[in-house]
């Protein structure tokens, strides 16, 4: 299988934002077209909720949108960038978190 979350850590890594990173990993894949969110698009949210949201929505599994926002926010405290940031290496984390639950969700087809 490949390595998504590399993949889209990498391109972060290379410059891009967290949107975008996670959306270019999975958009040949996925078959995704460029009507994904921006970072802080929505109420000032972490690009990479944002887009995780957008992906489970355009793979036909909008229950795991609460399930994944849960759990994001158990482990990181809050979904606002102005909140979350504080150096590139966090920011990376929350794309590999992200990343990581795509491949669990949406190729697995695990349930919450």
């Amino acid at each position: 299988m490949i390595d998504y979350e590399t993949i889209a850590r990498s391109l972060h890594y290379q410059g891009n934002n967290c949107s975008k990173a996670i959306h270019d990993a999975y958009k040949y894949d996925l078959h995704l077209d460029e009507n994904y969110p921006k970072p802080r698009s929505r109420d000032g949210e972490c690009g990479a909720v944002l887009v995780t949201e957008y992906i489970l929505k355009e793979r036909g599994r909008e229950d795991l949108v609460e399930s994944y926002r849960t759990i994001f926010k158990e482990k990181y405290g809050s979904f606002k960038c102005k909140e979350l940031t504080g150096d590139r290496e966090k920011c990376n984390d929350y794309i590999g978190f992200s990343a990581s639950y795509l491949i669990d969700k949406v190729w697995n087809k695990k349930e919450s």
